[in-house]
């Protein structure tokens, strides 16, 4: 069985391999890398959600431990195919780490799970690696985005357009932004779990409550991109906007904006 595993992480090596030397488009390899930890989702999910035997948990977990073998081999391929030449690059070269790096703590965890035995198995949650998962599902889509089209642009950092001089001068910070707020948890949860570490952000509502939210976004478009992907992932999502640091409506964003 381990044979047989790594003889097929070998040859998504190989095709990996020849797919960049074909000059794919980079956002497929992201894609695939967020398809395969998906899947590894799904597979914790039924943990999660259904009434299994300590049989059924430790098949689902070597599926899941699978699928997350594979999606690592695709972010390895897209890092290390990355120009890292462009602003856009950049962003979704960092993103790809941060989805590799989830892969991997997810996988640290669910090799914790299948080295117990049926009799512990179920006394065990895969929550922490379902966050992880999922966590890595979103930084791969958002790759992918940037690697497409550049649709995604944070705020306080510099967009670099091909028709601008080299020489620019620093972007202030921007008077109208958006943010995608997330559902309240009741436990902390460290923010390098939902990725790239400067865009998410938490407070505390009460003792024992967090909220999350993902920014900061300089257009509609593209946080409404992000908020789709997060409820996609199982999240609560809804926009905020700010206007130098005040909150108003959604809708009067949108008008400023324009």
């Amino acid at each position: 069985m381990v044979y047989l595993k790594h003889l097929v992480i070998l040859i998504l090596l190989l095709a990996t391999n020849y797919i960049s030397a074909q000059e794919i488009n980079l956002s497929k390899l992201a894609i695939a890398s967020a398809e395969h930890s998906k899947q590894a989702a799904f597979f914790l999910t039924q943990n999660l959600t259904e009434e299994n035997t300590s049989a059924d948990l430790l098949k689902n977990y070597h599926e899941a431990l699978l699928a997350c073998e594979k999606a690592i081999v695709f972010s390895d391929s897209a890092i290390n195919n990355i120009a890292d030449s462009s602003f856009s690059e950049k962003v979704a070269l960092l993103a790809m780490k941060n989805a590799k790096n989830n892969q991997e703590k997810a996988m640290a965890i669910l090799d914790e799970l299948i080295a117990l035995n049926e009799t512990e198995i179920d006394l065990y949650s895969p929550k922490e690696a379902t966050l992880l998962i999922n966590n890595a599902v979103l930084d791969a889509y958002k790759a992918s985005l940037e690697l497409s089209d550049g649709k995604i642009v944070i705020a306080k950092t510099p967009s670099i357009k091909k028709d601008i001089p080299a020489e620019i001068e620093p972007e202030k910070t921007p008077d109208l932004i958006y943010r995608v707020q997330m559902g309240l948890f009741k436990q902390k949860i460290d923010t390098d779990y939902f990725g790239t570490e400067n865009e998410l952000k938490f407070e505390k509502v009460k003792e024992g409550v967090w909220r999350y939210y993902m920014g900061d976004f300089l257009t509609y478009k593209s946080a409404k991109e992000i908020e789709k992907m997060v409820k996609e992932k199982g999240y609560d999502a809804f926009l905020i906007a700010f206007y130098k640091g005040k909150k108003i409506s959604v809708s009067e964003a949108i008008k400023l904006e324009k």
